[in-house]
């Protein structure tokens, strides 16, 4: 729960939670008619990622990578194929551990013929298996580059640990490997001549692992957030700010 307890503590200090709180606890106690007109809230929500039932259960994520004798590495994976921000990350972490050029790397065509894992619902659910697989490969090659001048060929697959998490026999436990966290914090007034809470301000704060495209998912958020209150009958105010922050990201691909 250490990730709750970080976007918990994170969120509550960008919106200066304790101070609104303790102002309209003031304001209740002295005025109760007006309390009643405006407030703030606090919550904390999580979903699970990295699935580890359905196909993962008969065949297991793997990546290879082969290295040519002329230095160039070909991976083999069907994640990058289906999303050029993961692509450019993969690119990245590549050549930061193998030191190698990344126009000196590609990737193997999305094909199921040559992945044989691959899939269209295995992106959105498997990144989180993909990306670590990916570090830990990459290491391997560096280890064997170290001794081997010729044509290196590594394959990996995930570890076999879905009994650990999962009883399938019983259908009990979790079929993920992890939780994504966040926690929000909103202020709102009420209109006393409408009856309809006016949202003024959201604070949104996310434990989500790596984030691919940070300005893409903040908008989709932000989106989302809006859409969200809407169909709760609520109004939103003029110029709504939904701030929007991720927590660690950065590291969690090499992890």
């Amino acid at each position: 729960l250490q990730a709750a307890h970080q976007v918990l503590d994170h969120v509550i200090r960008v919106s200066d939670f304790p101070r609104q709180h303790s102002a309209t606890e003031q304001l209740r106690l002295r005025n109760p008619r007006h309390s009643r007109h405006n407030g703030s809230g606090l919550a904390l929500a999580f979903q699970s990622h990295g699935l580890l039932t359905g196909p993962e259960l008969l065949n297991r994520p793997k990546i290879r990578l082969h290295l040519l004798a002329d230095r160039h590495l070909v991976v083999h994976s069907p994640m990058p194929a289906t999303n050029s921000a993961l692509k450019d990350s993969w690119l990245a972490e590549l050549e930061s551990i193998l030191g190698i050029d990344e126009k000196m790397i590609s990737f193997c065509r999305f094909s199921t013929d040559q992945l044989d894992d691959s899939g269209p619902a295995r992106f959105s659910r498997m990144t989180s298996l993909y990306s670590p697989l990916l570090a830990a490969a990459a290491r391997s090659l560096k280890q064997r580059m170290a001794r081997h001048t010729g044509e290196i060929d590594i394959r990996l697959s995930m570890p076999n640990i879905r009994r650990l998490k999962w009883d399938e026999d019983n259908f009990a436990g979790t079929p993920f490997i992890g939780r994504s966290w966040a926690a929000a914090v909103l202020t709102l007034e009420v209109d006393p001549i409408r009856a309809l809470a006016v949202i003024k301000r959201v604070w949104i704060t996310i434990h989500a692992g790596a984030i691919l495209a940070p300005q893409r998912a903040t908008q989709y958020i932000q989106q989302s957030v809006r859409e969200s209150l809407l169909s709760q009958g609520t109004v939103l105010s003029d110029g709504l700010a939904i701030e929007v922050e991720f927590l660690g990201h950065e590291r969690y691909l090499a992890t």
